[in-house]
């Protein structure tokens, strides 16, 4: 997958890549994550915002 104008970058990583809102299904976007080192490749990593702030708390634990 490549990046389009269907994705809103969240925020970025120090290393450049981003965690991105994925719109290309619709109004209701998924997470991914694009690796700009990896020829565009862009990841999935949950269905809603709230699932990634869980996951980004649970490493904190």
């Amino acid at each position: 997958m490549r990046l389009t104008e269907r994705n809103c970058p969240i925020c970025r990583r120090p290393c450049g890549e981003f965690y991105l809102f994925d719109y290309r299904d619709g109004e209701n976007p998924t997470i991914v994550f694009w690796f700009h080192d990896w020829g565009d490749k862009i990841e999935y990593v949950c269905d809603t915002f709230t699932e990634l702030l869980d996951k980004l708390y649970a490493l904190n634990d």
